[in-house]
Order: C-alpha cells, then sequence, then structure tokens
C-alpha cells in the first residue's frame, strides 16, 4: 500500500539485497579472473567490478539472448578468464578488508534514498525506469519501451546507457518492486556504495572517515568553476545527474589501472566502459589513445605494447559497432538531420563554437588543475601526473566534440564523462591529502568543515521522512493525496488498462517543440510509482500540438512532425473520449484546461490538483 510508513525499513532491505549482489560479484570476479593489485581493498574492488558485468551479462543474455550491448563486454570479460595467472585460494580471503561493506551500503542507501532528484532530471529518470521494465517485458535493447509492442519496425539494439537500466531490471525481477524503485533506490544506490568501497583503495587509515568525506565533497557545487557565462555549466557530481553514477563507478578501475601501469588491464577495462553509453566513446577512446601516444613518446611503453593496447580497444570498437549495424531497428526517430547538415549548421556559428570550448576547458581544467597541485606538493605519487594527461585529454575532446556537433539533441553529453572524471579525481585527491595528515582531530576538523558545506548546499534537498518511496515521490509531484489514492485504486482495479495523456493549448509553455513527442516526457508519468503499465502515448490532435508553429521556430517542430507522421492512429482525433470509444485506450490524463466528459466515464479530480484522470467506469 503506498500510503504505508516504511521508506527507512525499504531502503535497508534493498542496502541488504545490494550487500548480496556485491558478494557474489566479488566471488564470481575471485573465481573467474582473480586480479591483483597493489591492496586487498583494489583487488575485491577490481574484483567485484568484473563480477559485476558478468552477472549483468549473463541476466542480459537469459532475457534478449545475444542481440545486446553486453556481448563486447563479454568477449572482453572472457579475454581476462583465459589471462588470468592464478586460481582462487579462499584461505587467503581477507575479511577484515571487505567489512566495511557492511556499513557503506546501509548508510548509502539511507542518504541516496532520502535525497530528491531535480524536478528536470526525475522526468529523465522515469524515461529511464520505463526503458528497464520493457527491457524484459518487451525483450528489446533499446529506448522504445512500450512502442516495442506498437510497432515491430522499432525492435532492434539503439545505442544508449543500458548498464543501470539492466541492474534496475535485475533487482525489479528480483524484489518484485517496480522499476522506478528499482532503478532510484535500489541500482543506482548499490552503484554509488560500490563507489564508495572502491575509493577506499585509495587511503591506508579511517576509512570510515574516507566514506564520509566522499560522500560530502560529491555534494559541493563544483559546478560553480563556470564563471565565463558560456550557457553551459561543468557539472561533476551525481547528486543531479544521474549519469554520472555510472561513470563515477567506471572511474575508480581505469584509475587503479594507470597508476598502477597496468596497461594491458586498462585496455581491456576500457572495452567493457565503453558498453556503458555509447555517448561516451569519443572522450574514453580518444582518451585513451593521447594516453598510449604520451607513454609512447616517454617511452614507458613500445611500440609493440602501444600496438597491441590500441588493438584491443579497437577490437572492441569495431564489434560494439557490428552490433549495433547488425541488430539496429529499421524504424527510428532519434536524429532527425544527417551528419553533414549538423556539422554544417554547428560551423556556421563557428566563433561560439570556439569560445565555448575553450572556457569550458578553463573552467573543467581548473579542477584538474587543482588536483595536479595537490599531488604535487601534498600526494607526490608519480604516476598520478598520467591521470591528469589521460582526463585532460579526455576533456579536450569531449567538448570539441560537443561543441562541433551541438546541433544534435543532448550533444552537451559527449563531454559529461571528462566533467565527471575531472570532479572525481579532485575529490580523491583532497581524501587522499587528508588521509596523509598524521593526526586524527585535524581530520575530523577537515570532515566537519567539509560537512557543514555541503549540508549548507543541500540539506533542503534530502527528506527524512518516513513515508513510504512510492509517497514521497508522489506528494512531490501532485501534492493532492486524496487524488493520488483515488488514482492508485482505479490502476490497482484495472490493472491491465492502457493509459495515455492530453496536451491543451494552455498546456504547451511546459512542452517544448522537440519535447512534445511522447517517448520522453510524458504527462502523468509519475503514475510509475503505481503501476510499471504506466506507458502513456500522447493522444494529443496534431492541430493542437502544431498551434504554436510559425516561421521562426518551424526547425523546431521536425522531431514533434515526425513522431505525429508515425502515429496518426494516436493524433488524428481533437476528441480524446473518441479513443475511449473505440478502446484504443481505457483512460487519459490531462490537465483541467481540457474540457471534461459527463458522467458516463470515471473522472478523478481535486480542487488543488492540477491533473485529471479520465477513464472507463
Amino acid at each position: 500500500m503506498i500510503g504505508s510508513s516504511y521508506s527507512i525499513v525499504q531502503l535497508l532491505l534493498f542496502s541488504f539485497a545490494g550487500i548480496l549482489l556485491f558478494a557474489l560479484s566479488l566471488f564470481s570476479g575471485l573465481f573467474l579472473y582473480n586480479i591483483q593489485l597493489s591492496n586487498k581493498t583494489k583487488t575485491y574492488f577490481i574484483n567485484s567490478f568484473f563480477g559485476f558485468f558478468t552477472v549483468i551479462c549473463l541476466y542480459s543474455f537469459a532475457v534478449v539472448g545475444y542481440k545486446t550491448v553486453n556481448v563486447v563486454a563479454f568477449a572482453a570479460l572472457l579475454y581476462l578468464f583465459f589471462q588470468r595467472k592464478q586460481q582462487l585460494n579462499f584461505s587467503h580471503f581477507d575479511f577484515k578488508s571487505i567489512a566495511p561493506i557492511f556499513y557503506i551500503f546501509p548508510l548509502v542507501y539511507i542518504v541516496y534514498g532520502s535525497y530528491t532528484i531535480p524536478s528536470s532530471i526525475e522526468n529523465d529518470v522515469r524515461f529511464y525506469s520505463k526503458i528497464a521494465y520493457a527491457l524484459a517485458a518487451f525483450k528489446q535493447e533499446n529506448m522504445y519501451h512500450f512502442y516495442n509492442a506498437y510497432n515491430s519496425d522499432f525492435n532492434g539494439v539503439i545505442p544508449y546507457h543500458y548498464t543501470e537500466l539492466w541492474l534496475a531490471s535485475f533487482f525489479g525481477s528480483l524484489l518484485k518492486v517496480k522499476s522506478i524503485i528499482a532503478l532510484k533506490y535500489v541500482a543506482y544506490p548499490f552503484i554509488i556504495s560500490a563507489i564508495c568501497y572502491g575509493v577506499l583503495g585509495f587511503v591506508s587509515k579511517h576509512k570510515f572517515v574516507a566514506v564520509l568525506t566522499f560522500l560530502l565533497l560529491s555534494m559541493l557545487p563544483l559546478y560553480l568553476v563556470s564563471v565565463f557565462g558560456s550557457g553551459f555549466n561543468v557539472f561533476t557530481d551525481f547528486w543531479i545527474r544521474p549519469n554520472f553514477i555510472t561513470y563515477y563507478f567506471c572511474a575508480v578501475p581505469l584509475f587503479y589501472f594507470v597508476l598502477a601501469k597496468e596497461w594491458k588491464l586498462l585496455a581491456v577495462c576500457t572495452v567493457i566502459v565503453a558498453t556503458t553509453s555509447v555517448i561516451i566513446l569519443p572522450s574514453l577512446y580518444g582518451g585513451m589513445v593521447c594516453l598510449s601516444l604520451w607513454l609512447l613518446i616517454k617511452k614507458q611503453i613500445n611500440t609493440k605494447q602501444f600496438v597491441f593496447n590500441n588493438g584491443i580497444i579497437a577490437a572492441g570498437a569495431i564489434l560494439l559497432f557490428g552490433i549495433y549495424v547488425m541488430f539496429r531497428p529499421s524504424l527510428n526517430l532519434l536524429t532527425n538531420s544527417s551528419f553533414a547538415q549538423v556539422l554544417k549548421e554547428s560551423l556556421s556559428v563557428w566563433k561560439a563554437v570556439i569560445y565555448t570550448i575553450v572556457t569550458l576547458i578553463i573552467e573543467c581544467g581548473f579542477l584538474i588543475g587543482l588536483a595536479y597541485l595537490l599531488n604535487r606538493y601534498v600526494i607526490k605519487q608519480a604516476a598520478f601526473y598520467l591521470l591528469l594527461v589521460m582526463i585532460f585529454c579526455q576533456l579536450v575532446i569531449g567538448v570539441t566534440f560537443f561543441q562541433v556537433l551541438n546541433q544534435l539533441d543532448n550533444s552537451y553529453q559527449f563531454s559529461y564523462f571528462a566533467f565527471a572524471l575531472s570532479g572525481f579525481v579532485l575529490i580523491l585527491c583532497i581524501i587522499m591529502a587528508i588521509d596523509m595528515q598524521t593526526k586524527f582531530y585535524a581530520k575530523v576538523l577537515i570532515l566537519a568543515t567539509v560537512a557543514v558545506l555541503a549540508f549548507s548546499y543541500s540539506i533542503s534537498s534530502f527528506d527524512f521522512s518516513t513515508q513510504s518511496l512510492e509517497s514521497k515521490n508522489l506528494e512531490r509531484t501532485v501534492s493532492n493525496k486524496k487524488w493520488t489514492e483515488e488514482v492508485e485504486h482505479y490502476l490497482l482495479q484495472h490493472p491491465t488498462h492502457k493509459g495515455g495523456f492530453v496536451l491543451h493549448t494552455q498546456d504547451l509553455k511546459d512542452f517544448t517543440p522537440k519535447s512534445r513527442n511522447c517517448i520522453t516526457l510524458q504527462m502523468g508519468s509519475f503514475i510509475s510509482y503505481i503501476t510499471d503499465n504506466c506507458n502513456l502515448p500522447s493522444l494529443t490532435c496534431r492541430d493542437t500540438l502544431l498551434s504554436d508553429k510559425n516561421d521562426e521556430n518551424q526547425k523546431e517542430f521536425v522531431k514533434a512532425e515526425t513522431w505525429l507522421a508515425t502515429f496518426p492512429k494516436f493524433t488524428n482525433e481533437c476528441n480524446p473520449i473518441l479513443y475511449i470509444q473505440k478502446n484504443d485506450i481505457d483512460y487519459f490524463i490531462c490537465t483541467k484546461n481540457q474540457v471534461l466528459p459527463d458522467n458516463n466515464y470515471v473522472v478523478i479530480s481535486a480542487e488543488n490538483c492540477p491533473y485529471v484522470l479520465v477513464g472507463k467506469k
């Protein structure tokens, strides 16, 4: 029941499931790969990392077969398996080194479970949860969720970020919870908990202090370095950008291998990391090639090593490209312009492009520069500069791709991997510098200072109330408990009902032309906290959606018009009641701007709630 008060209990139970999966990943990794690094914490993290991807690969194969990007990761894991140097000797297992997970997981699950994601990102997360649900429901690794059932031309593999979505699907199936809960409150904190454990590989003393320091530092608004007014912020933290959670997770083993100068393992790990998000490929691969060139010039590797390591990366890229080419859908509505058109339009504003490239590199480079100073004067690790070289190259490549292809939707994400790593490496340097303090009271004083700064900035984003996770989220969106309860009752009474949403001309100000297609931003998507059957196609008629189109903004409507042409069945009626009468849908969600029907239909409305549900009786 959504109104129950058990959120803390929920989170603690989820953290226990997270510990079990971490243990499964760890022992799978030790048994299959048994990678040995300079300390036990690094050894256990890296084996849990490879074990985690093994679990994700096997689960995805069980669901969709071989039509998944995880085939590439699995090929890299097979290489590691056949290259292992020694068998697992359980008698050498150090339980003391793994013990921190028993306080890390509950702490992280409660903290992240009490965090309020920004409303603009909340819409994205609801969309992600629908993909996570659809992975198993429709057995397709793409972002079209229920459209895979509506039109088979959508079926196929589309580049995206699936690792955390497969994890949410796994937890959703295992724990029998809604996909949005599995993603936000089980999968995300699981990965953050793993990151916290990985951070401990960089410190030697007072590990609980290090975990707290990492979490607190990660909340600080490092994007305040964005001072040149280019229009784009240097976001680095995973609290306001959930995609960064996976980036931080992948950064830990990359950092391990660079500092240990394990170049072959770095190349294999790069292939696995590349499968987590297609948008990071230019930055990730480009940075690794630049680093290998630097090593070759500095004679830290020879030509044979250079060719072999980059050959591994190239093989991964070719296999990744082959997966997408072989299994791509015949219908793809995500791109509307050719590469040449995109490039031409970007170059037409070349002055703005150059200005943004320079300013973003300077702003983000400031974080890398601070990490460099901390290492040079405090940490003094000789190999650390190689890490900074790699990240700076990734920054330059990511920002350049972002600006050269700035006419592509969400092209800013080309630079996000480098942004995340820049913030992460600075946080690590601060933690390592604190760890080198010999006096414990000095560490506590620094931790207290960081805590005050973090809390003063972010405390308003946390809600530690005892409401259920579903209730807290619905209350933030709808703010009317009675309306929510009536909608919940209606949907639970009709679990197979198909829904939709309808926009009125007065609602369009909240929906830009590019977002009016019904795949991402759906009015009423908050019902994902009530039911997984929450795929709501737009029933808004063509005339309404295009009512504000004119000569000046017509380019912004290209995507909306493409979707309108693809789904004429759901856009040809301006009276949405007709869709219910024809049994195309069973209910729709709209605002009070819409004219409501007569008493022949269920109408759920409330005085201080902007939303209305209209459905069959």
